[in-house]
This record gives C-alpha cells, sequence and structure tokens, in this order.
C-alpha cells in the first residue's frame, strides 16, 4: 500500500486556501506506514461539505456548498460523527450557501441534538443575507451562535 495516496479533481481556493470544488479528496494513508498517528487526520472533504479540525481536535469546521437540502443527509450526518472524541465546539460555515431548506435545518437541529452530549458550542458562521433570514425566522439564533 502507498504511503501517500492523492486523488483529485477539479476545485478552487478560498482565501484560506480552503479547497472547494465538486470532488476534491485527499487521502493521506500514512497512517499505513505509521508515520501519521490516526487521529492526526484534520481535513476532509466530501462531495458537498468540507470539514476541517483545529489542530488541537477541539473545534471542527463544516463548510457547505451552495445548496444544503434533503438530498445531503447522509453525507453530511457523516461529517459531524466520525473522529468526535475531543470536540468541544462545532462551527457551520455558511459562506457558499445561497440555498437551504427545511431539511437542512432539521440536519443541523438533529446534528445539535445527537452530539449535544460531547460538544457544548454551536456557531453558525458567513451566511450569506438570504440564508441568515431563513436562519432568523426559525428562530436558529435560539439553538446557535449565529455570527
Amino acid at each position: 500500500m502507498p504511503l501517500l495516496s492523492l486523488s483529485l479533481a477539479s476545485g478552487a481556493s478560498n482565501s484560506k486556501g480552503v479547497k472547494w470544488g465538486i470532488l476534491y479528496v485527499l487521502f493521506i494513508e500514512a497512517t499505513v506506514g505509521g508515520l501519521l498517528p490516526e487521529d492526526d487526520i484534520t481535513y476532509i472533504e466530501y462531495e458537498n461539505f468540507i470539514e476541517e479540525f483545529s489542530e488541537d481536535g477541539k473545534v471542527l469546521t463544516i463548510y457547505i456548498e451552495e445548496k444544503f437540502n434533503f438530498g445531503n443527509v447522509q453525507e453530511f450526518r457523516v461529517a459531524y460523527s466520525q473522529d468526535m472524541e475531543k470536540v468541544e465546539s462545532i462551527v457551520i460555515n455558511l459562506q457558499k450557501t445561497e440555498y437551504m431548506d427545511s431539511s437542512a435545518l432539521g440536519m443541523l437541529l438533529n446534528m445539535q441534538k445527537s452530539v449535544s452530549a460531547t460538544v457544548s458550542h454551536f456557531k453558525i458562521i458567513h451566511s450569506r443575507p438570504q440564508v441568515l433570514k431563513i436562519l432568523q425566522i426559525a428562530r436558529f439564533d435560539k439553538k446557535f451562535d449565529i455570527e
């Protein structure tokens, strides 16, 4: 098995170097060769989400692509349910999100409910005006810190 395996498809970077694209996946198989412990993986990209862990593993940031809807249910669930041992805070970055439906609101509430035993802080950041309006109408400011 290779120590490092890289699989890429088109993507662009934002100003902080976070990759956005249809499918941009980096698999580091260095754990096979014993170079990295398994818990050193800090960045995973899915088709519609990117998850990024802080260096200490206490903060999970999930970057959501343009559409956040029912078609993303399984992928979103995977994004917040793996490698959660150290996570104390979850940040949802909606900077690129142009559309979200009621199922997206439900996914956020289900995420909060399923990890609230270990995660104490939930924040939504960088919402576009139309998405922020949906969050405000749904009174999500009562459940999440919204910036």
